[in-house]
């Protein structure tokens, strides 16, 4: 599993996080990328702490598996799109607000798989 995102996005942008799945295999396989699997943390970079301000396993609106079949030798791609709203574990009240201009630090985390991370900028104007 890879990570992709844009450097940076405007104001007026909603974020795009692209979970990618490559096959390298010779037989077709599946990739889960529902939110227990697949989890995506966005973190601020030079932060107070470390925690997440939004992750993709806090509320999620269908939190089953979501598995994807890969063919042999093929790559697909699982889009996530964020809205910039802030996010608290087990569907408790997040801040209010949303996340504002400066750098941000994605994360992706599934089992078996590296960490992968990736960083983009949300521009002031």
């Amino acid at each position: 599993m890879s990570l992709r995102t844009k450097v940076s996005y405007g104001p007026d942008d909603k974020p795009k996080f692209e979970l990618i799945a490559k096959n390298t295999s010779s037989t077709t396989c599946k990739a889960d990328f529902g939110p227990k699997s697949a989890v995506l943390t966005v973190t601020e970079a030079g932060g107070e702490d470390d925690d997440p301000i939004w992750s993709s396993k806090d509320c999620p609106a269908a939190a089953g598996p979501l598995f994807l079949k890969v063919p042999a030798g093929a790559t697909v791609i699982h889009t996530v799109d964020w809205n910039r709203t802030l996010s608290a574990p087990g569907c408790a009240t997040p801040p209010a607000g949303k996340a504002g201009p400066g750098t941000y630090l994605l994360e992706a985390k599934a089992p078996g798989e590296p960490v992968q991370r990736a960083s983009f900028v949300l521009a002031k104007d």
